[in-house]
């Protein structure tokens, strides 16, 4: 892990390097960037997160939120609060520079600030935001690696621009840009299984603390995987599993039984779950 910490790290600050000795703009947009990620801790810390600690990346720093599980929903709005900043400091300066002739730079580089981090890959804000909804309304598992996929196909059209770039240097910025994508995205897939769990273990709080959830029943066949039905739980479901023997149900799980096994034995199948831990309920 400290391995790819350290590549990730490099990588991060010869990207910068490379923009600041290249391009003339490079201070406003980070002096907007630090700006942009102060807005994303006041409005962690207003909904009750703390911070941490903060990372160097291609564009910029930003800052890691130190509570380890953190709602979907405040984690849209911590999402959200950036870009809204930079629109709102868009159209600021853009009346400026209508009325009084302001510099135009910086409407342009608030607006490519807002509409960069909305691009729902990765770990810009838009990837964030697009996470947090698929996990709440469908899965998951298929939040994660929806956008562990955008990050990949992102970081490949990076790299074929790039082979059409005639500057040096941003072909040098765009390569390397292309390249940490590609790498952070390979990175973040490692962990997907455990961000999962985590999630769920935080659902199984939330809704036991607020009562706010819809119950789901869900029939699979006894030999599924039990990673294979964690991968259809989302969020704002509560999920009941019939285990089908053919057509015909052979037991009822919940989905905490369902993760309880998980963790205990693996991925086992339903069949081997019923031996482990239900072998004294009555069947059906």
């Amino acid at each position: 892990m400290k391995k790819e910490y350290y590549i990730r790290l490099f990588l991060s600050i010869i990207i910068i390097l490379i923009i600041f000795i290249y391009s003339k703009e490079s201070f406003k947009y980070l002096f907007f960037l630090i700006c942009h990620e102060a807005v994303h801790i006041i409005t962690a810390a207003k909904l009750g997160y703390r911070t941490d600690k903060f990372l160097i990346l291609p564009f910029g720093v930003t800052a890691n939120i130190k509570d380890d599980i953190i709602n979907p929903i405040d984690d849209i709005l911590i999402s959200l609060s950036g870009p809204l900043f930079n629109l709102i400091i868009a159209v600021l300066f853009y009346f400026l520079y209508i009325q009084y002739g302001y510099d135009y730079i910086y409407f342009k580089v608030n607006i490519v600030l807002m509409l960069f981090n909305l691009i729902p890959a990765g770990f810009l804000d838009g990837g964030r935001i697009l996470k947090d909804i698929i996990k709440v309304y469908y899965s998951f598992y298929y939040s994660e690696f929806l956008i562990y996929l955008n990050g990949i196909i992102f970081g490949c059209i990076i790299l074929f621009i790039t082979i059409y770039e005639g500057n040096i240097f941003k072909f040098l910025i765009k390569a390397l840009f292309g390249v940490y994508f590609i790498f952070v995205s390979f990175q973040d897939r490692k962990s997907i299984n455990y961000r999962i769990i985590k999630d769920f273990l935080y659902k199984g709080f939330y809704l036991k603390n607020k009562n706010n959830y819809k119950v789901e029943l869900r029939g699979f066949n006894i030999h599924t995987k039990l990673f294979d039905v964690i991968k259809t739980f989302c969020f704002k479901h509560y999920y009941i599993i019939y285990v089908m023997g053919g057509k015909n149900p052979i037991k009822k799980i919940d989905e905490e039984d369902i993760i309880k096994a998980y963790l205990s034995y693996g991925n086992i199948s339903l069949d081997e779950c019923l031996k482990y831990d239900l072998q004294e309920e009555e069947p059906w």
